[in-house]
């Protein structure tokens, strides 16, 4: 019995090709499931940077030092508020700036280090932040939110289970268009492993980004995190009858 191809774009949900009168042997349907789910962050990080200039350098190494020390000993304090955090070593470097007639003048040094720390959401990461400011020589340069290992990985089992089920659900509206009953899948893949080519769309986390508000009521920093973006796609093959 001859297999009738019947394609449709997994973009779009439409088909490719046509067919003329009832189908005389097995239809092959492609389609591409879609799923996601949105959650709370649950982590912050933060990257802090302790940097300083001069032209000693020694002074300047040791300025860096110092807030790096300090920034450790806050760490350290907070307890269990700080899942994970670590620090880069130092980097000290020179240059030579040239004035107006580019004429160089004194030789200038630099240092600065990175220290990375993550705190459970649900504390007040906004007063942790302003207390790791209050360092000289400190400063921000990032915030970003994230699930915890074990959400993210059971939300990624939750919206693959669900973008099978989208794709089932797919064939099954394009085989009933087609008057036909029995649906079989015969192959499931993910995202552009079955020919067709991705969209985009695939499985993976999405970083939430830090939304400032006002200052709260005890003049403190407030962070509003968007919610976490989880999208799950599969590509599946069936035959219908």
């Amino acid at each position: 019995m001859t297999s009738t191809p019947v394609t449709p774009d997994p973009a779009t949900g439409s088909a490719t090709g046509s067919t003329t009168g009832a189908a005389t042997g097995p239809v092959e349907i492609t389609v591409r499931g879609h799923a996601r789910r949105r959650q709370a962050p649950e982590l912050a990080t933060v990257l802090v940077e302790a940097a300083a200039d001069g032209e000693d350098r020694d002074a300047v190494l040791a300025q860096v030092t110092r807030a790096c020390a300090a920034v450790a000993q806050d760490l350290g304090r907070l307890g269990d508020v700080v899942t994970a955090w670590s620090a880069d070593q130092v980097q000290v470097w020179s240059s030579t700036p040239v004035d107006s007639l580019d004429r160089p003048i004194r030789q200038q040094h630099h240092a600065s280090a990175l220290t990375r720390a993550t705190f459970r959401a649900d504390a007040a990461v906004g007063s942790l932040v302003q207390s790791l400011l209050r360092h000289r020589d400190i400063r921000v340069q990032g915030l970003t939110w994230e699930l915890s290992d074990p959400t993210h990985t059971a939300l990624l089992d939750t919206v693959h289970t669900e973008a099978v089920a989208d794709a089932v659900a797919r064939a099954g509206r394009y085989a009933a268009a087609l008057g036909l009953g029995e649906v079989r899948c015969v192959a499931v893949a993910d995202e552009g492993l079955l020919g067709a080519g991705p969209t985009g769309g695939g499985g993976g986390m999405m970083l939430a980004k830090a939304r400032f508000a006002d200052h709260g009521p005890d003049g403190g920093l407030v962070f509003t995190p968007a919610e976490i973006e989880v999208a799950g796609t599969v590509d599946a093959r069936f035959s219908a009858r």
